[in-house]
């Protein structure tokens, strides 16, 4: 089938293959397209998912904020100095005296209850079961379960304690001991309970965080129902089974979806989940995935109908071109260069058209071109092989000068002509860039060797070199140089003696090499204006930057009168990295 379908291929025209071709690409772009798009969504999905887990957090923190007012009041309460003064006081006879502290009290709760507007009701018992209330309402389920309150908050000792009563409709108290505190005899004095309006807080979350806040449910540390607008959609057991670590999902109960945000809460280990009905979180989304899913269906078919036009608009101008290749085939460069294609067109087509008379005309050009140049390169070889020199003549031609004249007992001549047919080899044979220090030496003490010579008892030279550094790399030919400046400049223009030093030996981290004189200087003018003595320092320091990289180089330190100094920086190395 593979074969069947590749010989298929082969055989139609160029412009099949480029609509069979086009139409695969436009499917697959399509697809890619198609893909990323719903990768958007995707993606917008999760943030919807991550904003609705962040509005649960924020809500979780705004009624956890609200509670811990309601707390603090439940302690203001207790801790009240008129209030432990009348709970003191209750087992006074004086009737006057008992309505006039109860009608302070009623006042004192009424003052606390208005304090907060999450307060529906707040209940005083004493030691000797008598109530006092204040608040906008008041739910049975106190009176009823008042026994079970009493004993759980007992057992807190002073501390606030938080308690849901009821089941499907649950009612949120805080409930707290009152304790006597006067010389610490913390004797009991009564409970004090607080009723709080849940409902109310959840209305009040705000407004400005979009449809992401849905039916807020919380449930206590022992999973009992603290608030649930919708009861009926998910348990509290349920919940904690379904979402096992805080976060989100979706689940499905009654036929319906619905996106669950979960968050465990430090504060009382309270659970909060933010219900939401998936159709209505998601109608707007789905309704965009329909619509772009038939708008990339029906292009996908509008390109696939103007596919086989477009494909014949391209092969035209490419099947003249292919007729133009013949041509030029047949009948050599010169056919293509005055061939005449039609230039019509201005698209990609019709431009390589152009271009292939261009290109045509430009390969007679080089070629011709090419034909002077192989016959300049042969001439220049020519040129060059009968202007060169061989060493080895030299070499043997100085050796036979050495001869003669240690043969007629010139001993000065004898050494001159080997110090300048080692100079000769080292400055001919350039197959190493660099040498060893010791090495470079040598070559400078030959060259002092015909110096000494010339200039007799003038020219004083030493040679100091540490035995430690001898085998460290330098470019090679950079000490001679020196030493040939040295005498140009602080030996040659006078006539009283001159003291050249080249001197190298280690410091912490690189080798200091050091040519100094005590020829005239130069000034600082000098120095700024020249950077020294011509181009061959200038070559130097450039050669050692390349070699051993930007830290390293030359130096020239140098004073009028008083001689002139150049220090060289080099790493210690015995090969070049």
């Amino acid at each position: 089938m593979k074969k069947r379908a590749a010989g298929w291929y082969r055989r139609i025209k160029i412009r099949d293959k480029l609509f069979v071709f086009l139409s695969l690409i436009m499917a697959i772009s399509f697809l890619f397209v198609y893909s990323g798009v719903q990768y958007a969504f995707h993606v917008y999905d999760e943030q919807i998912f991550r904003k609705s887990s962040e509005v649960l957090r924020m809500s979780s923190e705004r009624i956890e904020d609200e509670l811990k007012k309601i707390e603090d009041v439940s302690y203001e309460i207790i801790t009240d100095e008129q209030i432990q003064r009348i709970l003191s006081m209750q087992n006074r006879d004086d009737t006057y005296d008992q309505y006039q502290m109860k009608q302070e009290l009623w006042d004192q709760l009424a003052e606390y209850a208005g304090d907060e507007e999450y307060i529906d009701s707040i209940h005083l018992i004493d030691a000797r079961g008598s109530e006092y209330s204040a608040g906008s309402s008041s739910s049975d389920l106190l009176k009823q379960e008042q026994e079970e309150v009493f004993k759980r908050a007992k057992a807190k000792n002073g501390r606030n304690l938080w308690m849901t009563l009821g089941g499907s409709d649950p009612v949120l108290i805080s409930a707290r001991q009152i304790r006597s505190y006067h010389q610490l005899s913390l004797n009991g004095l009564g409970m004090v309970l607080i009723q709080v309006n849940v409902k109310q807080m959840i209305r009040d979350l705000p407004k400005d965080w979009g449809d992401s806040v849905g039916d807020i449910m919380i449930a206590d540390q022992g999973g009992n129902l603290v608030y649930s607008a919708h009861a009926s959609v998910l348990a509290p057991e349920a919940a904690k089974e379904t979402l096992k670590h805080p976060g989100y999902d979706l689940i499905k109960k009654n036929g319906k979806r619905y996106f669950i945000s979960f968050l465990q809460s430090s504060y009382q280990n309270w659970s909060y989940y933010n219900v939401i009905p998936f159709d209505q979180m998601f109608e707007k989304i789905s309704f965009m995935k329909t619509v772009i899913g038939t708008c990339f269906l029906l292009f996908f078919c509008v390109v696939l109908l103007f596919g086989r036009k477009i494909a014949n608009s391209i092969t035209e101008p490419i099947e003249q071109l292919v007729s133009a290749m013949k041509s030029v085939q047949d009948g050599g460069i010169e056919a293509g260069v005055s061939l005449s294609l039609p230039e019509h067109t201005q698209d990609e087509a019709g431009m390589l058209n152009r271009h292939f008379t261009v290109m045509m005309k430009r390969i007679n050009e080089l070629m011709e071109e090419n034909v002077e140049k192989q016959l300049i390169i042969k001439e220049t070889e020519l040129k060059a092989l009968q202007a060169q020199i061989n060493p080895h003549f030299l070499y043997n031609t100085l050796e036979s000068i050495n001869w003669l004249a240690k043969a007629n007992q010139q001993k000065q001549i004898s050494k001159m002509v080997e110090a300048l047919g080692f100079l000769l080899r080292n400055s001919i044979h350039m197959k190493k860039d660099t040498v060893t220090i010791q090495e470079e030496a040598d070559i400078v003490l030959h060259y002092m060797t015909i110096q000494r010579f010339r200039f007799e008892e003038r020219l004083n030279f030493t040679l100091d070199i540490d035995e430690e550094v001898k085998h460290c790399l330098i470019p090679k030919l950079t000490l001679q140089p020196l030493a040939e400046n040295a005498i140009q400049y602080a030996l040659e223009p006078f006539t009283r003696p001159c003291a050249i030093r080249l001197q190298a030996k280690k410091t912490t981290d690189c080798v200091c090499i050091t040519v100094e004189d005590n020829g005239p200087g130069m000034d600082e003018r000098m120095l700024e204006t020249s950077g020294g003595r011509g181009i061959g320092l200038w070559n130097i320091r450039e050669r050692i930057r390349l070699t051993f990289g930007e830290p390293y180089g030359l130096r020239i330190q140098s004073e009028q009168g008083k001689g002139t100094r150049i220090v060289i920086t080099i790493p210690c190395r015995n090969e070049v990295v």
